[in-house]
């Protein structure tokens, strides 16, 4: 007989249900907004150039480690949601951007 209190893995939900995916999905939050935050800062003019970077750092900090956190919880905790398969592609988009960056200089 199966486990009752077993969560089904193979079903896809909308939420995550396990701390990595929960956290994958509050990085990505400090992401959205701490880029809305900067572009807000710059589109105003801000002088200040820590102003500026601090939060533009939090910007390219946080989509990268979601995208960590949320692979975690997908191949460790059998994390099956679709907000964290989100956090995980726009992670994986920012990570590929800043490796561009790098690698390309303008």
């Amino acid at each position: 007989m199966a486990q009752a209190n077993r969560q089904d893995t193979r079903h896809l939900q909308l939420w995550p249900t396990t701390p990595g995916g929960h956290w994958s999905l509050r990085l990505i939050g400090l992401f959205v907004a701490s880029f809305a935050l900067t572009a807000g800062l710059v589109a105003a003019g801000a002088r200040g150039v820590w102003l500026v970077v601090f939060p533009g750092s939090l910007v390219f900090g946080s989509a990268p480690a979601a995208l960590v956190v949320g692979l975690m919880a997908v191949f460790r905790q059998h994390e099956r949601s679709v907000a964290v398969v989100v956090a995980i592609l726009v992670g994986a988009l920012v990570l590929l951007f800043l490796l561009g960056e790098f690698a390309f200089p303008h």
